[in-house]
């Protein structure tokens, strides 16, 4: 029992030395930068530079410009592939970003497209999409 205590205030405080803080000028940096994820490549970028900044409030527009992208454009799910492969850590923002807090028309045809319109060489994303978009 004492060893999975020390276990896990390890892993909590290890998580929180090793977390970036954002200080309020990226914030508002990521903030404004939210409106311009309208493709995979800038959605990336803004990862890149604020990724450590897209949680709380900033995260909800994030949801929303995510599921949009899938629901608008999923024949462009093969450019978010090749950003997943450079960094893996991309798919963990991208899955976290498919919530109940997006629109639910969007997240229904998520669903859909994630389960009936899966290009063969994403199938494990698209499983892990269909299963973040259809939890409500």
């Amino acid at each position: 029992m004492k060893r999975t205590v020390a276990t896990t205030l390890f892993l909590l405080l290890a998580h929180s030395v090793s977390a970036k803080e954002c200080p309020r000028s990226d914030a508002i940096a990521a903030e404004r930068l939210t409106d311009s994820m309208t493709s995979w490549r800038a959605m990336y970028t803004a990862f890149q530079q604020y990724g450590h900044c897209y949680d709380g409030p900033i995260a909800e527009g994030v949801t929303d410009k995510v599921v949009h992208l899938l629901a608008t454009n999923w024949e462009t799910l093969g450019q978010a592939q090749q950003f997943i492969a450079e960094d893996p850590s991309f798919q963990t923002f991208v899955i976290r970003n498919i919530d109940i807090t997006a629109a639910t028309p969007e997240l229904d045809r998520v669903v859909y497209l994630a389960t009936h319109r899966c290009p063969k060489s994403a199938s494990d994303l698209c499983k892990q999409i269909a299963g973040a978009a259809g939890e409500r």
